[in-house]
């Protein structure tokens, strides 16, 4: 499984539009990337000492593999980028993962 991970820099004094965000840009990225499998949207809250957060929004879409999400992007990528200036002046940064292991909790960090 890969995740494209999209990571919104906290940045002073920058628009976010949460709305827009969950109910515009995330439903058109489903309907584009036709191969996701599941998305996940997180709001930074604090880091672990209560500071403030690095990352003001944390996205991570699942595809069934790079040569999907390369379709997706290739197909619909410039779609899907080019509506989050609706939602944000923040130039998110984007990262593929690949998932090496899902488990239960339990780890030690």
């Amino acid at each position: 499984m890969i995740v494209l991970s999209v990571l919104y820099p906290k940045t002073a004094g920058a628009r976010f539009d949460y709305e827009y965000y969950l109910n515009k840009h995330m439903p058109l990225a489903s309907a584009r990337f036709s191969s996701m499998t599941k998305s996940t949207v997180m709001r930074g809250v604090s880091a672990p000492d209560g500071s403030a957060p690095a990352y003001e929004v944390l996205t991570l879409l699942e595809f069934p593999s790079a040569e999907a999400l390369a379709a997706d992007m290739e197909a619909h990528g410039a779609d899907v980028t080019g509506d989050v200036r609706n939602a944000t002046d923040i130039q998110p940064l984007l990262q593929i993962n690949e998932v090496l292991e899902q488990g239960p909790a339990g780890i030690d960090l």
